[in-house]
């Protein structure tokens, strides 16, 4: 029985040494703390045996000089492991006083080498480092997804190969290794002292950290911007298709893309969609100066025949514009719309004297612009509004001049183009607007 107990545990000493000559100690850590431990428990284990016990095989005992050779070598090994959990085999004797006095609990009397003092840090920087990095790997598949879901599959593939190359190991130590394998392709850090290696890898691996982090923060809205150029280029090619694929990315990119909002809105006018224009421009305007939007749907409003959210949304862009006043962004455009839509709301309610007002307003920012600026509608309003005031005369120039610059895509403007075409046909003129000018 003795000899069995004893045969067991030469076999798990023998295990125990297998596996410190076998597997990485630092910086990688496979062998721990609690193997060391195990290992040394395990020979006085053995020589509390032996001191009980006689007559064992002398292969046994052949064996476990062998074994015992191979441990005084493996040493430095548990010398390493023990100063990187700051413990060393003192503390290890103080605390266990019941322990023998043998040589295995003085290892370090057979030590070689000295571990260098920043080497004590080395598992602070290295669970440091794997923190981060998984971090990392979360961030990089947010993005994935986001640019996914986006429909950004140039952006996405870039992406996607950045998480292989990244990849996400399963355990501590392996997750150290990639991290490591990751900067190797970094020439410096091949140079890179054993004492600092560690130090390096938690640097690096915050270094990366802030280099997605910017890229969530500035990278996202960036491409977001450059796919709503992508879809105004398609809109000015008349590619409307295209034009909306290419907002609806830049929006599901970054939902704060305000401005793609409000081209998706305008597309939406084209195609008809009042409803979904209407959507679009909401969002434009949300927490956010925005007075083209704030105009576009107040005319809306205005041909839903809304007009208390017709005057709320061009007074609060006619508040925004002159919150600008003196800027050098100020766009005339804009201004003559809001005013020249006031105009058409307070003519919708016959109020003549008022709209009167506005489209004044209206044509004067046109003659003071330094840009073209269309005022093919605002004539055609004030057209109208002449008539109601009894002053034809002044009437017939505003018809004529909302034929020569109000467009036909409107349902406003066609509806007025074709009250001009009425008055000049009167009077044996042409509506330029209109194919052969009737």
């Amino acid at each position: 029985m003795p000899t069995s107990e004893f045969g067991s545990l030469l076999d798990q000493y023998r295990r125990e040494i297998i596996h410190l000559q076998t597997n990485p100690t630092y910086p990688d850590n496979y062998v721990t703390l609690e193997d060391v431990l195990r290992v040394l428990n395990l020979r006085e284990s053995i020589h509390q045996h032996l001191t009980q016990n006689s007559n064992y095989p002398g292969s046994s005992i052949y064996e476990l000089l062998q074994l015992d050779k191979q441990l005084q070598a493996a040493a430095d090994t548990i010398n390493t492991i023990l100063e990187s959990n700051k413990t060393t085999l003192n503390q290890v004797r103080d605390s266990s006083p019941h322990l023998s006095n043998e040589w295995w609990w003085h290892l370090e009397k057979y030590t070689t080498t000295t571990l260098h003092p920043l080497d004590r840090y080395d598992n602070l920087w290295k669970n440091s480092a794997i923190i981060i990095w998984l971090f990392n790997s979360i961030l990089v598949v947010i993005i994935i997804v986001r640019l996914f879901s986006a429909g950004a599959d140039i952006f996405g593939a870039i992406a996607s190969a950045i998480s292989g190359s990244l990849g996400f190991p399963k355990s501590r130590n392996s997750i150290y290794e990639k991290i490591k394998g990751v900067f190797q392709v970094i020439p410096f850090i091949k140079r890179t002292p054993g004492h600092l290696e560690a130090e390096v890898q938690f640097i690096l691996s915050v270094v990366v950290s802030i280099a997605l982090s910017m890229t969530w923060g500035l990278g996202i809205p960036f491409i977001s911007r450059i796919y709503n150029s992508f879809g105004i280029l398609a809109y000015e090619r008349k590619n409307l298709i295209s034009a909306e694929q290419n907002y609806q990315r830049a929006i599901n990119l970054n939902p704060k893309n305000k401005l793609a909002y409000y081209n998706l809105g305008n597309l939406y006018e084209d195609l008809k969609e009042t409803k979904k224009a209407e959507s679009a421009y909401l969002v434009a305007v949300r927490s956010q100066k925005f007075p083209r939007a704030y105009n576009n749907l107040g005319r809306l409003y205005i041909l839903k025949k809304d007009y208390a959210s017709a005057i709320a949304f061009l007074s609060r862009g006619v508040e925004q514009v002159q919150s600008q006043a003196g800027a050098a962004t100020i766009d005339a455009k804009v201004q003559y719309a809001l005013y020249k839509n006031l105009g058409w709301l307070e003519l919708e309610q016959n109020n003549a004297e008022f709209a009167l007002k506005h489209i004044e307003k209206a044509l004067d920012i046109v003659n003071q612009a330094e840009e073209d600026v269309n005022s093919g509608a605002a004539h055609c309003i004030m057209a109208q509004i002449d008539t109601k005031m009894d002053k034809e005369s002044q009437a017939g120039y505003h018809w004529e001049q909302c034929c020569e610059q109000a467009s036909l895509d409107k349902p406003e403007e066609y509806k007025w183009l074709t009250k001009a075409r009425e008055h000049l046909t009167k009077e044996k003129k042409k509506c330029p607007a209109f194919v052969n000018g009737v």
